[in-house]
């Protein structure tokens, strides 16, 4: 457990806890499909062990990580980052990365969390170079109906960054089901998430998909969690960017 950060107190609390590391040898595990982190700050004592080698990185193929702090704290883990050096070295690559606009609003304490999704480059699952359009496209038509139903309760509330309500992150309704997609192009379309109305949004990927484009991943840049911009009912400028392929023409 971390001796600082949020949950050094876990240690000390009568809770039993331990070290992943023991966790893992308990069961005679050497090796982990999916790590998710999400430990209130304390992330930064746990990259900062591994990576400085005071206590061996277990062997993971997908981390799932969210981060807190402030802007500072938050790109150690970037590509440029200190944190997110050593997971590229280690032979992890980013391949999401998603501000928590949710926290910024909510919270009121200018947290700039973010969401980021690595995995190691030689992983099973990276190998895999088949691509299911029945099965995906049969997901994505489950899900508009889905996404319609949510888009018309957000129309009927002042803007998408209510802290109450289902859903409370706009952004979220997108989601790529067609990240293994190759298509026969690229498209990518950017909105201020500040200024642009949901609806908007909404209308011109609709259209887009009726053209036979397709979501294939996502990113949403840094806000400024200002105290005027969380009055206003937003987390201040950020862009955020769609990026989409194109299916082929007899799929569509």
């Amino acid at each position: 457990m971390p001796e600082k950060g949020p949950l050094k107190n876990f240690a000390h609390s009568g809770y039993a806890v331990a070290g992943l590391g023991a966790l893992l040898a308990a069961r005679n595990h050497t090796r982990l499909d999916v790590l998710k982190i999400d430990v209130e700050g304390s992330e930064y004592d746990i990259f900062g062990s591994w990576c400085g080698g005071a206590e061996a990185m277990p062997v993971f193929d997908v981390l799932l990580l969210e981060v807190h702090g402030g802007g500072e704290a938050v790109a150690a883990f970037g590509r440029g980052g200190v944190i997110g050096a050593c997971l590229h070295q280690r032979g992890y690559r980013l391949f999401q990365a998603e501000q928590n606009l949710r926290g910024c609003f909510c919270t009121g304490g200018g947290d700039v969390s973010i969401e980021l999704a690595w995995i190691r480059a030689d992983a099973v699952v990276t190998q895999a170079d088949t691509y299911d359009y029945q099965r995906q496209e049969a997901k994505h038509r489950a899900y508009l109906a889905a996404r319609d139903a949510a888009l018309a309760r957000l129309a009927a509330q002042k803007g998408p960054w209510r802290c109450s309500g289902d859903p409370v992150y706009f952004w979220d309704l997108f989601v790529p089901f067609h990240a293994g997609l190759g298509g026969t192009g690229s498209h990518t379309e950017a909105y201020d998430v500040a200024e642009t109305p949901f609806g908007q949004v909404a209308d011109a990927i609709a259209r887009l998909e009726a053209q036979g484009w397709r979501l294939t991943h996502k990113h949403v840049g840094a806000a400024q969690c200002t105290k005027a911009a969380r009055k206003a009912g937003s987390p201040g400028p950020a862009r955020a960017h769609f990026h989409f392929a194109r299916l082929p023409s007899n799929r569509y």
